[in-house]
């Protein structure tokens, strides 16, 4: 069953109208959870799990610590 290109367009058009609309959905969205504290999306990931704020506070930033402080010429701690 063969549907002509008129069918073909329409069906394409209303698939793409139906897109817009969740696309703006999606962006209104967005926008409005931009004013909720915290904003950065790294802080809301650590503040929102708390093990991977720890983890990140107890092994990741001394390691980090060390390399910044060692590129710029520190001796080691």
């Amino acid at each position: 069953m063969t549907t002509s290109l008129l069918e073909q367009r329409q069906v394409l058009r209303l698939r793409l109208q139906n897109q817009r609309v969740i696309l703006a959905e999606q962006l209104t969205l967005a926008a409005d959870s931009q004013n909720e504290f915290p904003r950065s999306l790294t802080m809301r990931l650590l503040t929102q799990r708390s093990s991977l704020g720890f983890l990140v506070a107890t092994e990741i930033f001394p390691q980090l610590l060390r390399y910044i402080l060692a590129s710029a010429g520190f001796k080691s701690l």
